[in-house]
């Protein structure tokens, strides 16, 4: 009764142990003497968190900000003021989604799927970046990616096979 709302008990789990400490020794009897034994109790609560709200209330702005900086293959080539006004919109709320969902977490210690999710739409972000780059070089390094139609497709499609691996995982 006592979680917030979005969190169900998934399952209550209890370890104890003995210890036995032979430096502080009682009397238990009047000739026996013997080490203190304590018992420790463990009890470990799995928390769920339900429903699909977290998800966008954490990583919109980010999903947003990456969204954003593909626009910039949909812009004519001739603006290229544009489309350097909108990367660094972009590359900026990336960062600042970044920053976001660290304050709202508590810290740990391990990758969890939010940092895996905050770095893919940072490293997408840049890869946009670099890619317009190409786009306006003179030479064709990359043919595929150099075209406008193509790589705003391609962007897109590998945000949302990426995006799935990292949620299926």
């Amino acid at each position: 009764d006592n979680l917030k709302d979005g969190f169900n008990v998934e399952s209550i789990e209890y370890n104890y142990t003995y210890n036995k400490d032979e430096s502080d020794l009682i009397l238990v009897s009047p000739n026996k003497v013997r080490g203190i034994v304590t018992e420790t109790l463990e009890i470990i609560l799995n928390l769920d968190r339900q429903g699909s709200w977290l998800f966008l209330k954490l990583f919109i702005g980010g999903i947003l900000s990456y969204f954003l900086s593909c626009l910039i293959f949909l812009i004519p080539s001739k603006e290229f003021e544009s489309k350097i006004t909108l990367l660094v919109g972009a590359i900026f709320g990336a960062i600042g989604n970044r920053y976001f969902v660290d304050s709202v977490l508590p810290g740990v210690q391990v990758f969890t799927k939010a940092d895996a999710v905050s770095n893919l739409i940072i490293i997408l972000v840049v890869f946009n970046i670099l890619i317009m780059i190409l786009q306006h070089s003179s030479k064709n390094y990359f043919k595929f990616f150099q075209s406008p139609k193509n790589a705003f497709f391609y962007s897109l499609y590998s945000f949302t096979i990426l995006l799935m691996a990292i949620l299926i995982w």
